[in-house]
């Protein structure tokens, strides 16, 4: 038996075991009686049958109706069976994130790192609309769409997939590609890694594309949802009048200067300075010329002077506090009109010059463009938040959909300290860790303030 539970728990799982029991711990003590949970149990309570439910709920509000039907049924059946799911789907996604992008020698010394990195995300912020319902509709997917890449990983790393992982991972896409954000990442994910395992393999993977014409056929399923036209038109007379008048580039400016607005409020989100510091930690410890120095330095200098200068000194210097506004405005900053005002090319220059350096500080870490995973997962992530600007709640949903290019910033600082241990930088890969060890436990006293108030 001791043999077993060896074997149970080696390369780093007992940590990740331990986590789902911590989590478990917690999430017992959750109210799951407010906001959007209340919504949907009414609408269970209105119609005892689910599945016409959600078919009004597509017809009228949103193309979710895998999710939704999960939602309604565990949302009203008993908070207990929520909160053992949401502790498993927490542990999904440190198990997945270890799988993709963790060396198996190292699984035992950087698992309990992912356990950090995830503690560091803000899941308080999710809960504005009701706990089950946001961990539903964001953790859920996230977790799910990791875990569904996962056979991309095995195909290039020639390890077997077992015949019973093939529906869970199947099934895992199908939950996901219920959501329009993971939906993209897996379309895009899976489109460009089918066509590379094509060239490199010089034959198809029948998994493959059966996984990819599932994830075409989920982002079909969401585009022609009525619902989702419908919301769109009660979202953009509620919050956001001129939306249907942007063009597809306004509507994209508008997705990069709100992602900036939310990235400066770094007192909330840490995952951005996680990376930016993680990018100069490695780039001064490995690299002597000023130019890369420099350039590792440009994010993490917008996103810490900028994001004092807006919380803390805007009494002092009230007119500064007008960036923030331009931040936050729901309205396109850059017109014909104004273009003559220098201050309204601020937001779309300052995301392009951070956004820009962060890109470019991972390339020089990583030292290619082809095949460049930290690259590729940073791009993944910040494309997701720039979908959501095709939404008229771009600005009021932001915590929310910030979600995937969070964990993609911190996925990525996760890749610079594991090769910061490649390459026998002990030192400063123990600061970062101790770094984000903190920031965690901080993290963690917040959430149970949050769940005791």
């Amino acid at each position: 038996m001791k043999e077993k539970l060896k074997n149970i728990f080696k390369d780093g799982r007992l940590a990740i075991f331990l986590f789902i029991v911590f989590e478990l711990f917690l999430m017992m003590f959750v109210n799951t009686n407010s906001g959007d949970d209340i919504l949907f149990r009414t609408l269970k309570t209105g119609n005892s049958n689910t599945v016409e439910v959600v078919k009004l709920r597509y017809t009228e509000w949103s193309s979710r109706v895998i999710i939704e039907f999960v939602l309604i049924e565990i949302i009203t059946s008993s908070k207990i069976i929520w909160a053992l799911l949401q502790s498993l789907m927490m542990g999904l996604l440190a198990y997945s994130i270890s799988k993709l992008f963790i060396k198996k020698e190292l699984k035992e010394k950087l698992n309990p790192l992912i356990i950090a990195l995830v503690l560091t995300y803000p899941i308080s912020v999710l809960t504005v609309v009701g706990w089950g319902a946001s961990t539903i509709n964001y953790i859920w997917p996230l977790a799910t769409c990791l875990f569904a890449i996962i056979p991309i990983k095995k195909y290039y790393a020639e390890e077997k997939i077992r015949w019973f992982e093939y529906p869970l991972y199947s099934l895992a896409l199908i939950f996901a590609a219920n959501m329009e954000q993971t939906a993209a990442i897996l379309l895009g994910t899976y489109l460009l890694f089918t066509l590379l395992l094509i060239i490199k393999e010089k034959k198809i993977r029948p998994f493959m594309i059966i996984q990819l014409i599932l994830v075409i056929l989920s982002v079909i399923f969401i585009l022609k949802s009525p619902g989702n036209m419908s919301r769109m038109q009660d979202e953009m007379a509620g919050h956001f009048k001129d939306f249907g008048t942007l063009s597809i580039a306004e509507k994209i400016t508008l997705g990069l200067t709100s992602t900036v607005g939310d990235i400066l409020k770094w007192t909330i989100d840490f995952a951005p300075l996680i990376l930016c510091i993680s990018i100069v930690v490695y780039i001064f410890s490995e690299y002597k010329e000023k130019l890369y120095r420099v350039v590792s330095m440009v994010p993490l200098v917008i996103i810490s002077s900028l994001g004092i200068l807006l919380k803390y000194l805007n009494d002092i210097f009230p007119n500064i506090g007008t960036l923030s506004v331009i931040f936050q405005t729901p309205e396109v900053t850059l017109t014909t009109a104004n273009i003559n005002n220098i201050v309204n090319f601020l937001p779309i220059t300052i995301a392009m010059i951070l956004f820009g350096f962060m890109a470019l500080s991972i390339l020089i870490i990583f030292k290619k463009i082809d095949g460049n995973v930290p690259l590729i997962v940073f791009l993944a992530g910040l494309a997701s938040r720039l979908i959501a600007s095709f939404s008229a709640t771009v600005f009021i949903s932001a915590p929310r959909t910030m979600i995937f290019f969070d964990f993609a910033m911190l996925i990525v600082s996760l890749l610079i300290i594991q090769e910061l241990i490649i390459k026998k930088k002990e030192k400063c890969a123990t600061f970062l860790s101790g770094m984000i060890w903190i920031i965690a436990w901080l993290q963690v006293l917040n959430l149970v303030m949050v769940i005791f108030k």
